[in-house]
């Protein structure tokens, strides 16, 4: 007898796995990463160089074009362990407008990508989304894993927080603005704020557009993301939702949640989801989406962090019609961003063409007998 049951967003989220401690990626033929400056950069990587393996390997390692003198010391980690082990890297360097066809492009001469290793540790959100977006649309028979090390310490401090918001404090709006600018935590400058490629959205019944904002301490980067939003989409800020990061150690850095939200003036339209569990963004994003669904189109504009990005990336392969907006800055801060290594993490995603079966078929009527 045929049975109708009514597939769920709840059943979805809850058939994608967890994060679970970082055991290895040994069995990847192809490992994707970007070589930044933080000590935590090379980390998954030597990991994984230095499983013992018979199957030819190979790494898409991208090269930023700024602070590359900082960059250059963990480059020559990369190098070294990839020399050591026999890996074949293919570099790749990073250009905003065309990252995306370039990994696709150099994912079709590799022979050998049954297992694909994504690296996020050094990706920053202007190279991870295109970077991850390549590799769903152009491996589907590709099993995917994530894989991820936090730092130890992360910038500012909360003494160096502190110190700084007792200054401004008592000023206006205005001259503290000038001064959040100025102090430069995480990035300094501009470069660039633009629509990702893979994901312009759609809007053909021509709806009010909505933001939904992910911030980090950035402050010029959010400001210019704000104002680049605010015009195209004729979104007024005080519209926006929020969506500020609680880190997973409250008791050592939640402060750090409070301090976001001070420091973009207490926004109204605030929600909260971890910097670590992915998949509470993403939950966050469908509840937003599904109030909404009817009367606006939906933006999505972050600067959040690398588990938050996972789970937003997977949020907009559900939502082909919802647009991204990123920022990058003309440098980071390199002594001024985090330090040291951190905790290991990775995520099993399955094959990918599965994975997109999952994220498209949440709202679906199936049939059996």
């Amino acid at each position: 007898m045929p049975a109708i049951d009514d597939s769920v967003f709840a059943d979805m989220l809850a058939s994608l796995e967890d994060w679970q401690s970082f055991s290895g990626v040994g069995s990847a033929t192809l490992f994707i990463a970007a070589m930044g400056f933080e000590d935590r950069s090379p980390a998954c990587f030597e990991s994984w160089c230095a499983e013992k393996s018979q199957k030819k390997r190979t790494a898409i390692l991208i090269e930023y074009p700024f602070n590359r003198t900082e960059n250059e010391v963990q480059e020559a980690r990369f190098d070294e362990a990839a020399a050591h082990n026999g890996v074949n890297v293919i570099k790749l360097p990073y250009d905003q407008r065309s990252l995306y066809g370039a990994v696709i492009g150099l994912t079709r001469t590799i022979a050998d990508k049954s297992v694909v290793a994504v690296d996020l540790s050094s990706l920053a959100s202007f190279a991870l989304f295109p970077v991850l977006a390549a590799v769903i649309n152009a491996l589907p028979d590709s099993l995917l894993d994530i894989c991820y090390s936090e730092a130890a310490d992360y910038f500012p401090k909360r003494v160096e927080w502190e110190s700084f918001q007792a200054k401004v404090s008592e000023l206006d709006l205005y001259e503290r603005s000038r001064l959040f600018d100025e102090q430069h935590f995480q990035s300094s400058g501009v470069e660039v704020v633009f629509e990702c490629a893979p994901f312009t959205g759609h809007n053909p019944d021509r709806l009010p557009s909505s933001v939904v904002l992910v911030p980090n301490f950035a402050f010029e980067r959010v400001n210019r993301m704000i104002d680049f939003t605010s015009e195209k989409y004729s979104v007024p800020r005080d519209r926006y939702d929020w969506i500020i990061g609680v880190p997973p150690d409250r008791e050592r850095n939640g402060w750090r949640h409070d301090a976001l939200w001070q420091m973009f003036d207490k926004p109204h339209h605030k929600h909260e989801a971890s910097t670590l569990q992915y998949k509470e963004i993403l939950l966050v994003l469908h509840n937003l989406w599904s109030e909404r669904r009817f009367i606006e189109s939906l933006t999505i504009a972050t600067t959040g962090s690398k588990a938050q990005h996972l789970g937003t990336l997977l949020f907009l392969m559900m939502h082909q019609e919802v647009s991204l907006v990123l920022s990058q800055p003309k440098q980071f801060i390199a002594e001024k961003y985090s330090e040291k290594t951190g905790v290991q993490w990775q995520v099993r995603l399955g094959l990918v063409r599965d994975l997109l079966e999952q994220l498209v078929s949440w709202n679906q009527i199936i049939f059996s007998w």
